[in-house]
C-alpha cells in the first residue's frame, strides 16, 4: 500500500511537472510571439512615418520650386498615375524584390505630395496644422484599438467595403447635385469609415500569415499612411478655410 501511494505520488509529480514545463513552454511562446508583433509594428510605423516624411518635404518644395508645371492636367494625370501603383503594388507586394517594394512606395509617397502641394493654395497654413494634429489623434486613437482589443476584426471588412463603396457612390452624385449639406454628410462619413479601417489594419496585422508574407510591412504602412491621408484630406473639406488667392 505503502508502495502504491510513493508510485501515485511519483506520477503525480511527473504530470505536475510535465504540465509546468508546457506551460512555460507556451508562455516563452507567447512572449516571443508578442514581441516579434511589436517589433514587426515598430517596422511597419517606421516606413508609414518615413513615406508621411517624403510627402511633405515633397509638397514644400513642389510648393516654391515646382508652380510653372502643377496645373489641374499634370494632377490629374499625376491622380491617376498614384491609382494605378497603389492597386498594382496591392497584388503584387509579396512577388517582387524588398528594393522594387522600397521603391513604389517612397514613389508613391513622392507622387502625393506632388498632388498634396496645392492645398496650400486653398487652404491656409494654420487650418492646415490645425486639420494634421486632429488627423493624428483620430489615426492614434483608433490604432490604439486595434493593437490593444482582444477581437478579430475580419468580420468588419465586408461592412467597411460597403461602407467605402457607399461613400464613393454618394461622392460621384454629389459632383453632378453639388449639395453643401451632402458633401458635410460624405465627409464625416468618410472620416469615421476610414477610422474603423485603421484599426481593421492594425488588428490585422496581428495575423502571423499575412506578417510572414514578403515585404507586408511596407504594405502595411502603405495602407496606415493612406487611412491618415484620407482622414487628414476630408478634415480638410470639412473645417478648411479657403484662401482668397485674388488678394
Amino acid at each position: 500500500m505503502i508502495q502504491c501511494n510513493k508510485i501515485k505520488l511519483y506520477l503525480y509529480i511527473n504530470m505536475y511537472n510535465e504540465r509546468e514545463v508546457i506551460l512555460m513552454k507556451e508562455g516563452i511562446y507567447l512572449r516571443e510571439e508578442e514581441l516579434d508583433l511589436n517589433a514587426y509594428y515598430v517596422k511597419t510605423f517606421l516606413w508609414m512615418f518615413l513615406g508621411l516624411l517624403v510627402t511633405v518635404v515633397t509638397s514644400v518644395i513642389t510648393l516654391y520650386f515646382g508652380k510653372a508645371f502643377i496645373t489641374p492636367t499634370i494632377l490629374g494625370i499625376i491622380t491617376i498615375i498614384t491609382m494605378v501603383i497603389v492597386f498594382i503594388f496591392s497584388f503584387c507586394y509579396d512577388r517582387v524584390s524588398s528594393q522594387t517594394a522600397a521603391c513604389m512606395y517612397f514613389g508613391l509617397a513622392i507622387l502625393y505630395g506632388i498632388e498634396l502641394s496645392s492645398i496650400f493654395y486653398v487652404y491656409n497654413l494654420g487650418t492646415i496644422a490645425i486639420c494634421f494634429g486632429i488627423s493624428a489623434i483620430l489615426f492614434g486613437v483608433m490604432a490604439l484599438y486595434g493593437y490593444v482589443t482582444k477581437k478579430d476584426l475580419y468580420k468588419w471588412s465586408f461592412f467597411l467595403s460597403v461602407a467605402l463603396i457607399a461613400c464613393l457612390i454618394a461622392l460621384i452624385v454629389n459632383m453632378f447635385v453639388g449639395s453643401t449639406l451632402l458633401e458635410t454628410i460624405i465627409c464625416i462619413a468618410v472620416i469615421l469609415v476610414v477610422m474603423f479601417v485603421t484599426a481593421y489594419d492594425i488588428n490585422s496585422a496581428k495575423d502571423t500569415n499575412l506578417r510572414s508574407l514578403n515585404n507586408s510591412h511596407i504594405f502595411f504602412a502603405l495602407s496606415l499612411y493612406l487611412d491618415f491621408l484620407t482622414i487628414f484630406l476630408y478634415l480638410l473639406r470639412l473645417f478648411g478655410i479657403k484662401v482668397d488667392n485674388k488678394k
